[in-house]
């Protein structure tokens, strides 16, 4: 098996779309496409983040989904989990962040501008 070489990308939010919410929804169902965590402790620099692309279920568009400086819940690094039940609350959604981030991605990662993104915890659908 080939080792992926990941690199530390910088990512310009004002290129992406903000997720809106739907003030008719209190949670949103998601599918976890690829998870890509951070490799950089947590020192207080909130540009360092987790990124999860995700499908959002109801709408099926690509969903950017930021978590500054966490720790990794078991649930979205274990490989033998199903990761198709997945949710974040209307509630929890972050509307202060940096503009600019950093995310460890593949060198060959394309970031697709009509993506959306939200910063928010997510959680297992029975929680």
């Amino acid at each position: 098996m080939t080792k992926v070489a990941i690199k530390t990308k910088i990512i310009n939010l004002s290129t992406l779309k903000p997720f809106r919410k739907d003030t008719a929804m209190s949670y949103y169902n998601i599918s976890l496409l690829k998870a890509y965590p951070s490799h950089q402790p947590c020192t207080g620099d909130d540009r360092y983040v987790n990124l999860w692309i995700c499908r959002n279920d109801n709408t099926r568009d690509t969903l950017l989904v930021f978590q500054s400086c966490k720790p990794v819940p078991n649930f979205l690094t274990d490989k033998s989990n199903v990761k198709n039940t997945l949710s974040f609350a209307n509630a929890d959604v972050q509307e202060k962040h940096p503009q600019s981030i950093l995310v460890h991605v593949p060198a060959d990662f394309k970031l697709v501008e009509r993506f959306q993104y939200v910063f928010v915890p997510l959680k297992i659908l029975s929680e």
